[in-house]
């Protein structure tokens, strides 16, 4: 048995390596270092505290304020879940996990019958694969009919949810379902599904939103919705509707003007910016002038120093301000004093022609008091007279405009835990855009009343702050039917005398192996591991979940007494100028051939099957070389 002091110590290191992969840094602190000094900002709370709670259950939201460093909260987790640390530094019996999976019976796709007749599908016949309901949008190219149907969907429905950059990163999934009159941007995290927003006819939502609660039914998915309205009962079954968010608007642009007491304070921002020098607010096509560009860039790279956290998307936006590549359709407002730029605002076009998106802003720390406002009025003017209707604000995470009576008590509590402590709630910027008199609704995050798991509500705020980390892997149809007829019932069957022993066969195509294949565009490798029943093709700890794997990465994990440099350490070993880390040899194999510019064929001698398949996807052709003893 552990004693009490060892099992102190192994915690406080665990906790010392659980805080340095939460921050994706190499820090060297002792116990007792406060967690401020440490930059632990409200969104690495969220993730500790996530990442605490997959391995201790759940927590208190406040854990991190009332322990101040890891010395305290290493003495809470021995006081209040000594028998998980004792089982997970290796001193106690591990769960029993593999049972279940290894008396389970993979499901047999042909087995012996005896005068079972024979029914035979006329060639003819055969009816094309059925095109997935849920598809990933890196995928999309696959189904040349979905990604048009996409397209006539987007341009004539598109809305803030749909238009913005940033919801192809927190909700990289399309779900279309049977009718494909609409689609829902979707987000998969741990045992849940985020519909992050409807694109189609208002007359479909319904309808289709059913779909997708059957959908995550059959997968064994958690069911979450944002809307601005509450939703009428699914499938049966009724839908709490709790307070997340505030979508805010500016409507009839026609009439804006800045004149009147409820504008009083816009006004002043407004004139202090504007007596600060020459200003002026004009757009800037991208890919004209290159110095400008390298302009906007420095103005982004100023607005992220100032962030703890900055969102992948800004890196990938500001690539292509600097390449000339961003798309057309968003437009760049740019704001100067005496010739200096002091912001960038990006906006993006909604649909018909109705208005656009604010969808991001960025200034330096030095531009003058009313910049953002000064630009935004002289955007709204410009749209004003160009016709359009709205101007949208966007929407605000972490507040709410009232109560719900149909709000989720336990999430309710939950997320009021978090706008008290400041780590969810951006009241600020609700009060900077109520500036502009905005029409405001919340957003409600709905979910079926019996649904539970009210602590999950961490994963959803953590795929909006960091979707980096989010799951983009569709899953298959596992036989979930959306179609009153199916592709079967159409072919033409014939019956046959039956022979005396025969073989009951099914139809591949029909099965959940087959879908998870179709989705995966037939690669194997793109597999997820909880989709292989047995992988007979690799000893990778990347791409295997046993028993055995858990328990050695946990007591490894338990003995890092600091952060190791690994890129340092590397180049003590290999004498390369430059290194990119991977998760496994897979992923090393996929990016070498993404980022090798010239295609054609290479020699393959079918040692490593997954370099096949990598190849392949990528746009080479494998030539395998012929041996003779072979």
């Amino acid at each position: 048995m552990m004693d009490h002091d060892t099992l102190h110590e192994r915690t406080e290191n665990y906790l010392k390596s659980l805080i340095c992969e939460a921050a994706d840094a190499a820090l060297v602190f002792d116990a007792e270092t406060p967690f401020g000094e440490l930059g632990v900002n409200s969104f690495l709370i969220l993730k500790i505290l996530k990442r605490l709670e997959q391995d201790f259950g759940t927590l208190p939201k406040t854990l991190l304020f009332e322990n101040f460093n890891v010395r305290d909260l290493a003495r809470y987790f021995v006081n209040k879940h000594a028998d998980v640390l004792m089982r997970k530094f290796g001193d106690a019996p591990q769960p029993a996990r593999a049972a279940a999976m290894q008396t389970e019976t993979p499901r047999p796709y042909a087995v012996p019958a005896q005068a079972v007749p024979v029914a035979v599908i006329a060639p003819a016949a055969v009816a094309a694969a059925p095109l997935p309901v849920m598809v990933a949008l890196r995928n999309l190219d696959r189904y040349p009919q979905l990604s048009q149907r996409r397209a006539e969907i987007f341009h004539k429905y598109k809305n803030e949810s749909s238009v913005s950059r940033g919801t192809a990163m927190i909700a990289p999934l399309l779900f279309f379902g049977d009718e494909q009159r609409g689609y829902f941007n979707c987000g998969k995290g741990r045992g849940i599904l985020l519909a992050y927003g409807y694109t189609g006819p208002d007359e479909h939502f319904v309808a289709l939103a059913e779909q997708l609660y059957r959908y995550c039914d059959a997968h064994g998915l958690q069911f979450n919705l944002f809307v601005e309205d509450r939703l009428p009962a699914l499938c049966g079954k009724a839908f709490s509707a709790t307070p997340f968010g505030v979508m805010q608007r500016v409507t009839g642009l026609a009439s804006f003007t800045l004149e009147g007491q409820k504008m009083r304070r816009l006004r002043y921002l407004v004139s202090k910016f504007s007596n600060t020098g020459v200003c002026r607010t004009e757009e800037y096509i991208c890919g004209s002038d290159p110095k400008t560009a390298k302009a906007v860039a420095a103005i982004i790279d100023q607005w992220c120093v100032s962030r703890t956290m900055v969102n992948p998307l800004i890196h990938i936006v500001k690539a292509e301000i600097l390449a000339g590549t961003l798309d057309r359709e968003h437009r760049l407002f740019l704001s100067y004093v005496d010739d200096v730029l002091q912001n960038a605002i990006l906006v993006s076009p909604l649909a018909a022609g109705a208005g656009y998106l604010m969808d991001l802003e960025f200034y330096g720390p030095d531009m003058p008091l009313g910049g953002l406002e000064f630009a935004i009025v002289n955007i709204i003017q410009t749209l004003r007279d160009e016709g359009c209707g709205i101007f949208s604000l966007g929407g605000t995470y972490g507040c709410k405009l009232g109560d719900s009576p149909d709000a989720d008590p336990a999430i309710e509590s939950i997320l009021e835990d978090l706008r008290q402590q400041n780590i969810f709630n951006d009241a600020g910027n609700l009060q900077f855009k109520n500036k502009f008199r905005p029409e405001s609704k919340d957003i409600f995050l709905c979910r079926a009343v019996d649904a539970g798991k009210a602590d999950n509500v961490l994963d959803i705020i953590l795929m909006i702050a960091d979707p980096s980390n989010a799951d983009s892997d569709e899953l298959p149809a596992n036989g979930v039917s959306f179609a009153p007829v199916s592709a079967a019932a159409t072919a033409t069957v014939v019956t046959s005398p039956a022979p005396t022993t025969t073989l009951q066969t099914t139809n591949i195509s029909s099965t959940p192996r087959w879908h998870a294949l179709e989705a995966a565009g037939f690669n194997p490798q793109n597999l997820t591991a909880i989709q292989v029943d047995f992988d007979l093709k690799t000893d990778s700890w990347a791409q295997l979940q046993l028993p055995a794997i858990d328990r050695q990465m946990a007591t490894l994990f338990a003995q890092i007494q600091r952060p190791i440099d690994v890129n340092a350490s590397l180049r003590r070993v290999f004498p390369f100028a430059h290194f990119t880390l991977t998760g496994s040899g897979r992923a090393a194999e996929d990016l070498f051939c993404q980022a090798w510019e010239k295609k054609g064929r290479v020699p393959q001698n079918i040692l490593f099957p997954s370099t096949i398949y990598h190849q392949i996807d990528k746009g080479f052709s494998p030539l395998e070389l012929p041996v003779a003893k072979v």
